[in-house]
């Protein structure tokens, strides 16, 4: 692999041997000497540079950190070869093809394959990849969980910031004149999506999962159960009423498993909290519990949000 420079904001890690020997074997970049001593900075033909340690206290980016390569399929291969984790979709648009991996050093990053001519750093404009067509891939299924205030649907909506088009789909109930903290709360859900992306107030994720269109984020799954179990009559004991919440959570599952566009789903870990003092609260919470499991399972990665902080399960 030949990484011909960076993409987005300049980032550091920490001095690891197994982020130098990545960088060199695997990534193809040579040392820079600094005083005539090799250093862990590592210079790029595009005049950019990638630094191994963090002197000054130089920290990531709240975007990945991305390495322009000529043909990135050949990239993730080679990335494949050498035991890295990749993701198994590769995303685009008009202007490049982009894919995110885990480095040694636990952090994600990106391949960038540019098909239109882009400035290079420190020069005139030059082109870095190739014009060709981009083959289709099938959508992936991610799925973010995470405690209440988290960060889980930031996260979740930072994984779709690339995409002008997304139907946002919210699952909780409008709020009402008597519920301002909860109309709060959805303002500034609202305030921080972007303009472009378009919202869908329903239940019915089985729809919305089988039509082609855009990508979807549901926020959030806890939402949708709660409403769901009113919806079957689970909490007014009505007759059938776990039967046909079966039904439902079954019909999700098949719908999950059979998007037909990319699609991030929301939901709270509810496991680690305290137990609910009511039976309905405790009937919940194993419901969700119970959901959550069955979701992961037919999902292509899993990320659990802790105190802000993404950790990949999957």
């Amino acid at each position: 692999m030949i990484v011909r420079g960076i993409v987005f904001a300049g980032t550091a890690t920490d001095a690891r041997p197994d982020m130098r020997q990545f960088a060199q074997e695997v990534l193809g970049m040579t040392p820079a000497a600094v005083g005539g001593v090799e250093a862990d900075l590592f210079d790029l033909p595009d005049g950019s540079s990638f630094a191994v340690a963090s002197p000054g206290g130089m920290g990531r980016t709240d975007r990945s950190l991305g390495f322009l390569v000529d043909d990135v399929d050949a990239a993730v291969a080679d990335l494949v070869r050498a035991g890295i984790p990749v993701d198994p979709h590769v995303s685009g648009n008009e202007r490049e093809r982009y894919v995110h991996f885990t480095a040694p050093d636990g952090q994600l990053y990106e391949l960038v394959e540019r098909r239109q001519p882009a400035p290079a750093r420190g020069g005139p404009l030059r082109r870095l990849g190739r014009m060709r067509r981009v083959e289709l891939r099938r959508p992936r299924r991610v799925f973010v969980l995470g405690g209440a205030r988290s960060g889980k649907s930031s996260y979740a909506e930072g994984l779709l910031a690339r995409e002008q088009a997304v139907d946002y789909v919210a699952c909780g109930t409008p709020a009402g004149p008597d519920d301002p903290e909860w109309a709060d709360r959805i303002a500034l859900h609202r305030a921080r999506r972007p303009g472009s992306w378009r919202t869908v107030e329903t239940l019915d994720l089985v729809s919305v999962l089988a039509e082609p269109g855009p990508p979807v984020l549901v926020d959030c799954l806890t939402t949708w159960l709660a409403g769901t179990m009113d919806e079957c009559g689970v909490w007014s004991e009505q007759p059938g009423a776990d039967g046909r919440l079966a039904a439902a959570v079954d019909d999700l599952l098949v719908a999950w498993a059979g998007a037909r566009r990319r699609v991030v789903a929301v939901s709270n870990e509810v496991g680690n909290g305290i137990v609910p003092a009511t039976p309905s609260g405790r009937r919940f919470r194993d419901e969700l519990g119970v959901l959550n499991a069955r979701i992961a399972v037919g999902s292509q990665r899993v990320w659990l949000l802790t105190a802000g902080l993404p950790q990949r399960l999957r």
